[in-house]
């Protein structure tokens, strides 16, 4: 019983994944998760009474008497009050001003430099910049993976219509053989 449909050529094959590969709207199943044993959570250490529950704070030998307790009403030094408004530092001795030529020789650099035009950026070749479309815009973040894919998918094409030819080729060689060996 023959197959009533012929068989496709090479060129139909060809033409056929890269098709699939252009218009694949599905993302690639990560294949580290994939690969990766299942994560499990490391033993928890046995748990063990202190001997002299003690509290986390030292004990006050004298309690505190009750005078000193402190009112709603009474006002308690304010410590950033104290730290600002205490009296400034003495001044310390001012730089010895700079000889006369020194200050002239600083003005007429500081006037020169001011009437510098800023020079203009140069222009990029576009050799140099990459060739790689802008990320499409979802609305959300660009993920990296996101990008990775954007970066990858012109290298991944170039690289299919330099190999796949001839490992398609080496592969229908190798099934025909295969074949042949067989009846």
């Amino acid at each position: 019983m023959a197959d009533p449909r012929p068989e496709p050529s090479m060129e139909d094959i060809l033409a056929s994944i890269k098709r699939i590969i252009h218009d694949d709207p599905a993302p690639p199943r990560p294949m580290a998760a994939a690969m990766a044993p299942p994560v499990q959570a490391p033993p928890e250490p046995p748990r063990v009474a202190p001997a002299d529950p003690a509290p986390p704070w030292p004990r006050r030998a004298d309690p505190t008497p009750p005078d000193s307790i402190l009112e709603l009403t009474d006002r308690v030094p304010d410590a950033f009050q104290a730290r600002h408004h205490a009296p400034a530092p003495p001044p310390q001795m001012a730089p010895a001003p700079a000889p006369a030529p020194v200050q002239r020789a600083v003005e007429r650099l500081r006037q020169a430099e001011a009437e510098m035009p800023e020079p203009a950026p140069r222009p990029v070749p576009r050799d140099l910049l990459p060739r790689t479309p802008a990320p499409r815009s979802t609305g959300g973040d660009v993920t990296l993976d996101a990008l990775v894919r954007e970066m990858l998918q012109p290298m991944l094409a170039d690289w299919i219509e330099r190999n796949l030819p001839d490992m398609v080729e080496r592969l229908v060689q190798a099934e025909i053989r295969r074949m042949t060996d067989k009846g």
